[in-house]
């Protein structure tokens, strides 16, 4: 997941085409990418590709399926949808405030997980051992209190040079230095277990499904919205595919965090601690917006009490950023993140608030930290997050939501129509639309259970072995450097 700076164009609707679906691309392409060619390398080449581009066109039907909820809304919710963050908005039309609530807590599991991947890809930048965990937690802390998070946005860009640079360095390293891995790459998944942890990883690295409202309202023409989404998956795919099968084929036994690839020069340490410092400044978004979600639920310590003061900090931060995934920070962080960045504005006017505030901020980076303590492998942690968190926002939800509001509105228009000919229409498009969406919800909930539940399994072995895999891994490859 990553955050990418807009321009004004793109926040007054007047985005092209071509231009959202280049911004759509650079919100996917993330810290997630560090584990790609692990996820090839384990999951097989070929059925790691299928398994990409099944994802992205997973994605893309998820994605319209959202858009189509905005107009079964009542006039009411419409105007609900237009203050408030999209998804959040859309699940309690169709699912109620429990439902409402429901996402939320998903939504603040994943803010957890997002916190967790940077400080443990924070952590692998340094040699610093697992307190280097806590370091990095140090250091975001106080840019959890700036006034407007958004203008943490722009080092985005700055990570992904970072990032590209570690890739072609890579590459470099392992064709002019002759240290290709032993063995040669499977072409199919071993394991369920490995395919499963591939999933959750390409889960992670798509992840802007729950914001695609955001993205189509930005736009000059919304109804070109499908363009600019195939366009941009279509790309994603590409760039994936390259990266992940290239590095994948030059090592296979490539570990769960390229950066462990990196040898020891001037200019791989350079890109090695750009990487660290992006996730650094970075995690204070995911932080702010999970924060955001206790503060509500404790009104009357939050120093966000009126709907005003979050709509002015909502517009204050969309104009520097725009959240994805996996990401994200994806989702429907937008809004709350946003709200949640004038925590240090409205808190000077009571110590105890900003106290509160600063309490929860510090209780999610440090527990991210204590967790990643105990599981400090890059790839896990990512593949735990995006096979749990980001797969059931973006491929079970979509449907599910659109089911519920495509079955109250059918309901609505045979009270009133007084046509048997529109009526029976109506039953014939509403029946096609409801086994679409039953298919859809019923196999997304049996893969992300299948799939999460095989993850965490692979969480727990790491939690067992205390990060000694991680360990071995990372001296194995500062010996190759040395001995290169």
């Amino acid at each position: 997941t990553t955050t990418t700076t807009t321009t004004t164009d793109e926040l007054e609707g007047k985005t092209s085409t071509r231009m959202m679906a280049v911004t759509m691309v650079k919100s996917s392409v993330g810290t997630g990418v560090l584990a790609l060619p692990y996820a090839f390398a384990r999951g097989g080449l070929l059925s790691t590709s299928l398994t990409l581009v099944l994802l992205a066109a997973w994605n893309e039907f998820c994605g319209l399926r959202l858009i189509a909820c905005v107009g079964l809304l009542s006039p009411e919710e419409r105007r609900r949808y237009e203050r408030e963050s999209p998804l959040e908005a859309l699940a309690r039309a169709a699912l109620g405030s429990r439902g409402a609530t429901a996402v939320e807590g998903i939504f603040l599991t994943l803010v957890f997980g997002v916190t967790t991947s940077y400080l443990v890809a924070a952590h692998d930048t340094v040699n610093l051992g697992r307190r280097g965990l806590f370091v990095a937690a140090a250091l975001s802390l106080p840019l959890t209190c700036v006034s407007d998070v958004g203008k943490l946005a722009p080092a985005a860009v700055l990570g992904l040079v970072a990032l590209g640079a570690c890739f072609a360095i890579t590459v470099f390293y392992c064709l002019v230095q002759k240290t290709r891995g032993d063995g040669s790459p499977r072409l199919y998944s071993g394991t369920p277990r490995a395919w499963a942890s591939g999933f959750g990883v390409l889960s992670f690295c798509f992840g802007l499904v729950p914001i695609v409202p955001q993205f189509a309202n930005s736009m000059r023409e919304p109804r070109d919205f499908p363009v600019a989404q195939r366009t941009s998956l279509a790309a994603t795919v590409v760039i994936y595919l390259c990266l992940g099968i290239l590095v994948a084929c030059l090592d296979p036994n490539v570990p769960g965090n390229v950066l462990y690839e990196l040898p020891s020069t001037t200019a791989a340490l350079a890109a090695r601690c750009t990487v660290g410092l992006v996730c650094v400044a970075s995690a204070p978004l995911p932080v702010v917006a999970g924060a955001d979600i206790v503060e509500k639920r404790f009104k009357s310590f939050s120093p966000l009490k009126s709907s005003s003061s979050s709509s002015k900090s909502t517009k204050n931060y969309s104009k520097n950023s725009t959240s994805s995934s996996t990401t994200f920070l994806a989702t429907d962080s937008e809004a709350q993140a946003e709200a949640g960045g004038a925590f240090a504005a409205e808190g000077r006017n009571s110590l105890l608030h900003f106290f509160f505030g600063f309490l929860v901020r510090a209780s999610i980076l440090f527990g991210a930290a204590f967790v990643a303590y105990f599981v400090p492998e890059f790839a896990v942690v990512v593949s735990v997050v995006g096979a749990a968190t980001v797969s059931f926002l973006s491929f079970v939800l979509p449907p599910l939501i659109h089911l519920r509001l495509l079955r109250r509105r059918s309901e609505s228009f045979l009270e009133t129509t007084t046509s048997p000919v529109a009526a029976k229409d109506d039953a014939k498009v509403r029946r096609s639309a409801v086994i679409v969406d039953l298919v859809a919800v019923v196999l997304g909930a049996v893969v992300v259970l299948f799939a999460t539940s095989l993850v965490t399994a692979d969480a727990v072995a790491s939690f067992r072995r205390g990060g000694a895999k991680a360990t071995s891994i990372q001296e194995d490859s500062e010996q190759r450097q040395i001995s290169s």
